[in-house]
């Protein structure tokens, strides 16, 4: 593998190993937090619409993010620059992992309604926080020139304020016996090509996603993956109350083309010792579980119950 770019090489020569308890020291996140006045969208959106409004919004903040890129970046290749341009950063794999998977994009975004606003949170991770300025300026202007919408076409948005935060990662040292992972978007999880339920091997997926995030820190995630593996079918789940949705989203490459698009909502709960996996699950709380995270999909907060 040959990364031309100094600035990345961190990501496939980590400098440093660690544990699950030692990525909280470390973390590094940024959040650009956008309010939308709810009247600013002439429409009452639906539940399937609301799901695939973070992808949408992606998909405006990438179009936007091309007009500053180099012609490498552009065509899907490398981009020569130091530092590389942002959409060589969020938007291309960078190479991938153990097992095929690719490295996790630096960065996800989510959507939230309350008190008659829409608040969009686009969070950086990593040496990617060094970029947030840039992000936040596009992710700016992409809402204001337009977010489409099913059968409305590309509606402006109004920004009527922002906010970058800093977001420390803390750890919990008072562990209960039960919990529940809340889901706020849908979290998809497949099993050739069906949609499953094995919370198990959904968390072994997210061990996956921090280890991915992790090089992005400069840390090379340390784990025993059989033990950890074993304490996840250890702890009793509790699938009942998840809700089964459908909604699709648009390619932003291919215009016209639809993507299909299913997953799970609610509470998923647990008993037993968490101690093992709480940790795990709170570094979750930040960075998604399951498919499409960068599309919004897979957020979630813990309650201890």
């Amino acid at each position: 593998m040959t990364i031309k770019n100094e600035w990345k090489q961190f990501l496939v020569h980590p400098p440093e190993k660690a544990g699950v308890h030692d990525i909280f020291s470390c973390w590094q996140q940024r959040d650009i937090l956008i309010e939308i006045p709810i009247e600013a969208i002439p429409f009452q959106l639906e539940r399937s619409e609301f799901h695939a409004l973070p992808g949408r919004i992606r998909g405006a903040l990438g179009q936007k993010l091309m007009e500053g890129a180099s012609a490498q970046a552009l065509s899907g290749g490398e981009c020569p620059w130091n530092p590389p341009c942002a959409l060589d950063v969020f938007f291309r794999c960078q190479f991938k992992m153990t097992g095929g998977l690719e490295l996790p994009r630096p960065f996800n975004i989510s959507v939230v309604c309350e008190d008659n606003s829409y608040f969009v949170k686009l969070s950086l991770f990593g040496e990617a926080v060094q970029y947030v300025e840039v992000m936040a300026e596009c992710l700016t202007a992409s809402l204001k020139r337009g977010v489409f919408f099913e059968n409305r076409g590309i509606t402006p948005l109004t920004v009527a304020n922002r906010l970058i935060i800093d977001a420390p990662l803390y750890y919990v040292d008072d562990l209960p016996f039960s919990a529940a992972m809340n889901f706020l978007s849908p979290f998809c999880q497949r099993n050739n090509n069906e949609l499953e339920i094995k919370p198990d091997s959904l968390l072994v997926g997210l061990l996956g996603r921090i280890k991915g995030i992790a090089l992005w820190h400069g840390i090379e995630f340390d784990i025993i993956w059989k033990n950890a593996k074993a304490k996840f079918r250890d702890v009793q789940w509790d699938t009942s109350h998840l809700l089964h949705v459908k909604w699709q989203r648009y390619s932003s490459r291919q215009i016209g083309r639809t993507i299909p698009m299913e997953g799970m909502i609610g509470p998923l709960l647990m008993r037993g010792d968490l101690r093992s996996i709480i940790p795990i699950l709170l570094i979750g709380e930040r960075i998604g579980v399951g498919a499409h995270t960068a599309h919004g999909m897979g957020q979630y907060f813990i309650e201890f119950i």
